[in-house]
């Protein structure tokens, strides 16, 4: 009788639930950048251990978060850059009108 190999998903659950947050911490560049590393990572001790869905899922949805997370960042840095009276609004600090 032969033996039934189990093959388990957790590192690949990991990745994609980590993966999905790094989608929803976008607002947030540097947290979406490191939670989409850490999905990435997860993605490949998946595919090391038994590769399936899981891991495959997992690293799209990291490299989405990343690339998301670098592209707000940007715009973020370009309209603070492009916008000098913002800029001198944040070192005045806030006066009511």
């Amino acid at each position: 009788m032969k033996k039934e190999e189990y093959k388990d998903n957790s590192f690949g659950v990991a990745g994609v639930i980590l993966g999905i947050l790094s989608i929803i911490f976008v607002g947030s560049p540097f947290a979406g950048i490191a939670v989409g590393i850490l999905a990435i990572i997860f993605s490949i001790k998946q595919k090391k251990h038994h590769a399936n869905k899981w891991s495959k899922a997992a690293k799209i949805l990291g490299i989405i978060g990343i690339i998301l997370s670098i592209i707000v960042f940007a715009a973020g840095a370009y309209y603070i850059s492009t916008n000098p009276d913002l800029l001198s609004q944040f070192k005045s600090g806030y006066s009511a009108p």
